[in-house]
């Protein structure tokens, strides 16, 4: 309920219960993990255990994300994670994926070398 006088400010009270489509908005955004918890669908598959049960994790999750390539990196036990944990003497993948990569990290130790210059 709205109590109007001129002089206070009041919240809008809802006048409509939400919508399906504000459900489905939110269904859209988060994820639910196997106890319950809700998550931001972004943390799904990052490496980090963000459902501390661990089912944000799963390769089934995993296997059902989008991995940009532009942006992120895919280990090879599937999953996801950003581009800037790459090389950092941090198993951000689970398996080593992220570490062991000799190619990648010469690339990525490379490209820091050169940002360093160019911001000396």
């Amino acid at each position: 309920m709205m109590h109007s006088t001129s002089n206070e400010s009041a919240l809008p009270v809802p006048n409509s219960a939400p919508t399906l489509h504000h459900y489905m908005y939110i269904m859209s955004v988060i994820m639910t993990c196997m106890f319950q918890l809700c998550i931001a669908r972004e943390w799904r598959c990052d490496g980090d255990n963000d459902c501390v049960d661990g089912s944000d994790e799963t390769l089934k999750v995993c296997q059902e994300i989008d991995c940009p390539e532009d942006t992120k990196f895919r280990c090879d036990n599937l999953k996801c994670i950003h581009r800037w944990r790459l090389c950092d003497k941090v198993d951000n993948c689970g398996d080593g994926s992220d570490e062991n990569n000799h190619q990648l990290c010469k690339l990525v130790l490379v490209f820091m070398n050169i940002h360093k210059k160019e911001n000396a």
